[in-house]
């Protein structure tokens, strides 16, 4: 008995939830229509192809709410290629690839565009007003506002909304670079807080910057990849970075595509670890003291010595960088069915067991790691301790 009324009670709090269900999704559909419906009601102009010239379009103007505000996050931002021509979407909009309509930019609950190419210049699409509303009308639209035109940043832009089905789009073209051809969009209205002048900063954030190209067009492994990079966060961006132990300071460069994860700092050395955009290759530096070896290269056959792995076809070697002589080697492990590659390299810093240290590793890399992954952390300057003699210590910058 109490299986079935624990059952009974199960099914009960199943229809409350659907009705609870049912009402909220009531209340969605009437707070929609009311919005179209405002914007309806608020259409001054009758529809028609007639361009009513704006005039009044000001960078202020098109900088709308708070989520549409600020730069065009170029250094987050991605690529699409569409019929030759390159554009970049700014790092605040994020981009999805759909098979039947090619990269999608978006904002959630706010907009959805999709970019075109057109054959023809815009100047000679503006001779004709009729054609720019016809396919809208053809396909079942309705117009709802009348084409205007305005201009910003010395770019001119056509523009209307209308009606398909259940969306609220916004249409608008300029001219495709020096070419010709023009650039469309259709956006999808989400938000029926954004204006005109809104729409038209959106479009014109990722129009403006078309390039011709030769390169293939955006595929969804392309616009995947690149959102996935974008998402995870990869680190502080440096080009230079320090590390501080006893007195000495190693300011070293960072090569371009490493990104910092952090400084850890003990009594006995100092660390900062980097990562790529996409995880493949990790690289530690180390400033550390070590009073028991007489240099670098006796440090790393103590290593070796002392590892678990199979060491006995590894050598040491030996290079120049940025006058200093570094002392490496390069190891390769199987291990779980993977290929894991490592290579460590160290320099003396001040002949009194300061030592720097870099290590690069990666797991199942084509290319792999060598010397030249990590040359460029070798490039740095000394400041601090230089040189000892009995009872006295040196500082300068080396």
């Amino acid at each position: 008995m109490e299986k079935k009324n624990n059952k009974a009670l199960f099914i009960v709090i199943g229809i409350l939830g659907g009705l609870v269900l049912l009402l909220l999704l009531l209340v969605i559909v009437l707070l929609l229509f009311s919005g179209i419906g405002r914007q309806m009601q608020n259409k001054d102009d009758p529809p028609g192809p007639r361009i009513t010239k704006d005039e009044n379009t000001t960078e202020d103007d098109i900088l709308g709410d708070e989520v549409i505000r600020g730069d065009n996050g170029t250094s987050n931002s991605i690529t699409m290629i569409i019929d030759g021509f390159k554009f970049t979407v700014p790092g605040k909009y994020d981009c999805f690839f759909s098979y039947e309509i090619g990269p999608v930019v978006y904002l959630d609950d706010v907009f959805q565009m999709k970019t075109a190419v057109r054959e023809g210049t815009y100047e000679e699409m503006m001779q004709d007003p009729d054609s720019i509303t016809t396919k809208t009308v053809e396909a079942g639209g309705s117009i709802l506002q009348e084409v205007r035109e305005t201009e910003y940043e010395g770019k001119k832009y056509a523009y209307f909304r209308m009606q398909l089905m259940d969306d609220i789009c916004f249409v608008i073209y300029t001219q495709a670079a020096d070419t010709d051809s023009r650039v469309a969009g259709q956006i999808v209205v989400e938000n029926s807080e954004l204006t005109d002048e809104d729409l038209i900063h959106v479009f014109a954030s990722i129009a403006g910057t078309a390039q011709v190209t030769e390169e293939a067009d955006s595929d969804y492994d392309d616009i995947v990849d690149q959102m996935a990079v974008r998402t995870f966060a990869v680190g502080e961006r440096k080009e230079e970075s320090s590390l501080s132990l006893d007195g000495v300071t190693v300011t070293f460069c960072v090569p371009e595509g490493f990104y910092s994860q952090g400084i850890y700092e003990t009594d006995f050395y100092s660390a900062e670890n980097f990562q790529t955009q996409d995880y493949a290759i990790g690289v530690d530096c180390y400033l550390q003291a070590d009073e028991m070896f007489a240099n670098a290269e006796e440090y790393l056959e103590n290593e070796l010595e002392g590892s678990f792995n199979d060491t006995s076809g590894i050598r040491i070697q030996k290079t120049e960088i940025d006058g200093k002589t570094c002392y490496y080697y390069e190891e390769v492990l199987a291990y779980d069915d993977s290929e894991f590659q490592r290579i460590s390299a160290v320099c003396d810093i001040d002949g009194n067991g300061t030592l720097y240290y870099v290590r690069a590793s990666a797991i199942d890399e084509d290319t792999g790691v060598s010397i030249d992954t990590i040359r460029d952390f070798f490039v740095f300057r000394l400041l601090g301790r230089i040189g000892r003699t009995e009872g006295e210590e040196a500082y300068g910058e080396a």
